[in-house]
């Protein structure tokens, strides 16, 4: 009598967990958000400069799945770092969530001009912003 084999034999992969970069300058914005994804089935990163983010995703092997972007921080600020994004084929299809304290018509439209694909005011909703984050995603991972 043969036994059958109870090792999956598939090549099918595990899904990964969505991958979240965040950068913010602001160590507790970064902790608090990388809590509240962390519990809602994200993995994240963490970057406090735009400068450090560049050169974490020039050697990945494993490009984040999204960007949680702050506009100002030390540097390269966050619209310059999401059109700088915009520009290479190999982050272009990343789509970069940008958060402000910055509320003003013209800040905004700066940040969709710049390629973000939301733009959400801080203090951000956590609610809100999982949610957004889950959308922008999942419209990423359908195409």
């Amino acid at each position: 009598m043969v036994r059958p084999n109870s090792k999956k034999t598939s090549n099918e992969k595990i899904p990964q967990k969505p991958h979240i970069l965040i950068i913010d300058d602001e160590v507790d914005a970064v902790e608090l958000l990388s809590l509240i994804l962390s519990k809602n089935g994200f993995t994240t990163e963490k970057m406090y400069k735009a400068d450090e983010a560049r050169i974490l995703l020039d050697t990945t092997d494993r490009l984040p799945d999204l960007i949680v972007l702050d506009v100002k921080l030390p540097g390269t600020d966050g619209i310059e770092f999401c059109k700088e994004l915009q520009k290479k084929p190999r982050y272009q299809n990343i789509p970069v969530i940008l958060v402000s304290a910055m509320c003003f018509e013209n800040d905004i439209e700066l940040g969709f001009a710049a390629g973000a694909k939301d733009y959400i005011l801080k203090p951000w909703s956590n609610l809100d912003l999982v949610e957004r984050i889950r959308n922008q995603v999942s419209l990423n991972t359908s195409h």
